[in-house]
């Protein structure tokens, strides 16, 4: 009988435990990959991550002169995050900066770095400087944006934080409740049997 009502204490004093431990998603890889020398356009860039991310999930590139790049789409599928670009980036040294959401809330950031060193044509000149001409007309509506989305990625975390607290609040208050039963039940028992 002492056995049993062990593991009925020990199962209860357990489960909130699981509850409450978060589950966070990690970057479990990329292309291009960090550190890579890529030999070909570079039309999109795909995250993966090992576990579920939410809507809200972004990420940023920049050239080795800290000018934003632009990302014409998003796309969110599980835990793969695609970006599309506008243009096909030119050879450079780049910094990927990606902010995601786990499944839980739990917001997550990180960065890493790649090389574009493609064949160059006069075709793709052009397209270079045509393109360089439309991102410094473009730069301060980006800058702006960016600092949009920062703030509601912000505002978003403070707001999951909380659900959470209120969330393990009521399982802590559960687990009590549970456990002054158990013990309730087991004294019962215990009397009636004498």
């Amino acid at each position: 009988m002492k056995r049993v009502i062990i593991m009925i204490i020990g199962i209860l004093l357990i489960s909130p435990l699981a509850i409450s431990v978060p589950a966070l998603s990690h970057l479990e890889e990329s292309n291009p990959s960090d550190g890579e020398e890529v030999m070909e356009q570079v039309e999109d860039i795909v995250l993966i991550f090992d576990g579920a991310i939410e809507e809200g999930s972004t990420l940023a590139i920049a050239n080795t002169s800290g000018e934003a790049i632009d990302v014409q789409d998003t796309i969110i599928d599980e835990s793969t995050l695609t970006a599309t670009l506008s243009q096909p980036l030119p050879n450079d040294e780049y910094e990927v900066n990606w902010s995601i959401i786990s499944t839980d809330g739990h917001p997550l950031e990180g960065n890493f770095m790649f090389t574009v060193n493609a064949p160059v044509t006069e075709e793709t000149q052009e397209e270079e400087a045509s393109e360089q001409s439309e991102v410094e007309t473009s730069e301060d509506e980006t800058l702006e944006e960016e600092t949009t989305d920062t703030t509601e990625s912000e505002t978003s975390a403070a707001d999951n934080e909380e659900t959470e607290s209120t969330d393990n609040m009521f399982f802590i208050t559960l687990f009590i409740v549970v456990v002054i039963f158990a013990v309730v039940g087991m004294i019962l028992m215990i009397k009636r049997r004498k």
